[in-house]
């Protein structure tokens, strides 16, 4: 007799712990969403938005959505610095190092001199 064909061993598989990870990891990176591409024009809207940041007297406030860990994410803070790569965003008592890849949108709240 096959243990599929409906005896009571069948629902008595057995799953070691280690196996149980990385099944679980297995279905979390699963369900991680690609990185969005940007067309060309958000790309040049995404361009242009940093340099007006790299323009600005600092700190000014800002929302992006990001992409992280497969997820896309609101944040909004304070830019206390800015260069050609990256942002730095103080948010939640905590200071925020975002890469431009992974900026998706970028919006300027208002600007404090």
């Amino acid at each position: 007799m096959k243990i599929n064909e409906g005896n009571i061993f069948e629902s008595m598989r057995l799953l070691l712990p280690e196996h149980r990870a990385a099944s679980a990891e297995f279905r979390r990176r699963k369900e991680r969403l690609p990185q969005p591409l940007l067309d060309e024009q958000q790309l040049e809207s995404l361009n242009w938005a940093m340099e007006q940041l790299l323009s600005l007297h600092l700190p000014a406030l800002i929302q992006l959505e990001v992409f992280q860990n497969g997820k896309r994410k609101p944040l909004s803070g304070w830019l206390t610095h800015a260069t050609p790569s990256s942002l730095h965003l103080q948010a939640e008592q905590r200071t925020h190092k975002i890469p431009k890849e992974d900026i998706l949108r970028i919006h300027l709240d208002e600007f404090s001199d």
